[in-house]
């Protein structure tokens, strides 16, 4: 009634007319704040734990069979991951020391793309958002990842100009770790919102698909870049 009459209170009386109290509308604003507390729960009970209670009361069976599809995942971008780097083969045998470098590539854009990851399951289990506001908090983590690939970028390249005198391969990694890292926050934030938006359970397939993703495109990036200015 105070909606639909946008009334700010009501009175309260007793069967004789006589008042006995007022319904005002901080009592209607509580109630939905309320509402929308225990709705967030709910979610975060859903999201948390691969579904805690539904997974101890499921055969161990059950539980790889959930779980299992998304580490596939990972074996997966391994095997592309040697497809790619088997079409640089020339590049890699000019110039070795490109090798030393790919694993911390990859490790640091990995870093910078989970824990984007864990920012976006927070921010998912707690408000829900508009697509203007997932907008601009995905730009802010990807501005993130940029800034950490720019400083993690810095210190590699500088590491390895002093170490292997290589100056050009220095730049390149570092601009391949600017790269990556920005391309890995873009994941963390955007696949676990798509593996939500899908009915799927987020803590579980998030982490394996977002490292999958991020390695085939660091290791993209890298390799592409060296063959560019290296070759």
């Amino acid at each position: 009634m105070l909606t639909a009459r946008r009334l700010l209170a009501l009175p309260v009386v007793d069967d004789g007319g006589r008042l006995t109290g007022v319904l005002d509308i901080s009592t209607l604003t509580q109630s939905l704040v309320d509402l929308e507390r225990r709705e967030s729960a709910d979610e975060i009970f859903q999201l948390a734990g691969i579904h805690i209670e539904q997974e101890r009361s499921k055969s161990s069976w059950w539980v790889l069979k959930n779980r299992l599809p998304w580490l596939l995942m990972n074996i997966g971008s391994g095997l592309l991951a040697e497809v790619i780097s088997n079409g640089f083969d020339e590049i890699l045998k000019a110039v070795v020391a490109i090798t030393f470098f790919i694993l911390l590539v990859l490790t640091l854009a990995e870093s910078i793309a989970m824990q984007t990851v864990t920012m976006s399951l927070q921010s998912l289990q707690v408000t829900r958002q508009g697509s203007a506001t997932q907008g601009r908090r995905m730009l802010r983590e990807m501005r993130i990842g940029l800034l950490l690939g720019i400083i993690s970028g810095s210190i590699v390249g500088l590491f390895g100009s002093a170490w292997l005198r290589l100056l050009t391969l220095a730049a390149v990694v570092a601009a391949s770790i600017v790269t990556a890292g920005t391309i890995g926050a873009a994941f963390g934030y955007l696949v676990p919102r798509l593996v939500h938006r899908w009915k799927l359970d987020p803590n579980i397939a998030s982490g394996p698909a977002v490292l999958a993703m991020t390695d085939v495109a660091a290791l993209s990036c890298y390799l592409g870049l060296s063959a560019a200015v290296l070759r």
